[in-house]
């Protein structure tokens, strides 16, 4: 199957629990070491595609640019909920998983506002093309961000690290 998983047999079924990322053969490893080589938009999305764990990644580049992706290996889903519980190994079309290609997954590059905030919130518009297993609280704290980096801005008033220190981490 390509990933490590584990049966789980109950009276009835058997259930399998598989993740991508405990792949030995997975670059997560490598690519998150590569980090530190990655220097321009290219360079960090090549470092990024190889990533099979699901995560949000912010960067910046040494060349003024700024971006999100969404990384892993982020199964399609063919209805809402799919995915969040175990199931059972009763159809053989449960063992073949399609995923969706990195170009696909979320991303954003250079957003006019200047900035990006991502804090377990929904990262995608309602007509996002595939489904994202979900379970979010809510975005009350990216919006709470937003506003402090907003009023911030009107006040002419520059993003650096005090302020991050200060009025976003506390």
């Amino acid at each position: 199957l390509g990933s490590m998983h584990n049966l789980i047999q109950d009276d009835y079924n058997y259930y399998i629990l598989r993740s991508t990322f405990t792949n030995k053969y997975d670059g997560n490893f490598k690519s998150l070491m590569n980090f530190p080589q990655a220097v321009d938009m290219k360079s960090m999305l090549e470092v990024l595609k190889n990533i099979t764990m699901s995560l949000n990644i912010v960067y910046a580049s040494v060349d003024n640019h700024i971006g999100y992706h969404l990384t892993g290996k982020v199964p399609k889903r063919k209805k809402i909920g799919e995915g969040a519980y175990p199931i059972p190994l009763t159809k053989e079309e449960n063992l073949k998983i399609e995923y969706i290609p990195f170009d696909e997954l979320p991303h954003l590059e250079d957003p006019k506002r200047g900035y990006i905030v991502t804090a377990n919130n929904p990262i995608m518009t309602s007509d996002y093309m595939h489904i994202l297993q979900g379970g979010f609280i809510g975005d009350s704290r990216s919006r709470s961000l937003e506003k402090k980096i907003d009023n911030h801005l009107k006040k002419g008033k520059k993003i650096n690290v005090e302020f991050v220190l200060k009025e976003i981490i506390n």
